[in-house]
């Protein structure tokens, strides 16, 4: 009969296939990941929690079912982003401390003494 490729074929399936296969297909992030990490969650941490998006995946299924109108849930949701958006933009300030040169660490993870140019401005000049 017809089935799904040949018997030991060239599939993605197990088996002693090819080649070297890593051992492990977890992601490690970096110090730098960590640290935009840190400071989502400082800053906005319902935006690092699932219930944000199974609120946005329970409204498109509304949408699917007929019971909320599309262009209501879009204005909704763009409305909602842009207040985080504003209110993440105002607090970048505060961001300074996760993102300090190797060089300017104490012993406490931060920057020490103050001073420095961090690259970043909390928009008041």
């Amino acid at each position: 009969g017809k089935g799904k490729g040949k018997k030991g074929g060239k599939g993605k399936g197990k088996g002693d296939g090819g080649g070297d296969k890593p051992a492990s297909r977890h992601m490690v992030p970096t110090a730098l990941g960590l640290s935009f990490c840190a400071a989502f969650e400082e800053l906005d941490g319902e935006l690092c929690q699932p219930p944000i998006r199974a609120y946005m995946e329970k409204q498109c299924r509304q949408i699917a079912q007929g019971m909320l109108d599309k262009d209501d849930v879009v204005q909704e949701n763009l409305k909602l982003f842009h207040n985080k958006f504003q209110a993440f933009r105002d607090r970048m300030g505060q961001l300074e401390r996760f993102f300090v040169p190797k060089d300017q660490i104490d012993s406490m993870g931060y920057r020490g003494g103050g001073g420095g140019d961090s690259g970043f401005s909390s928009g008041n000049a």
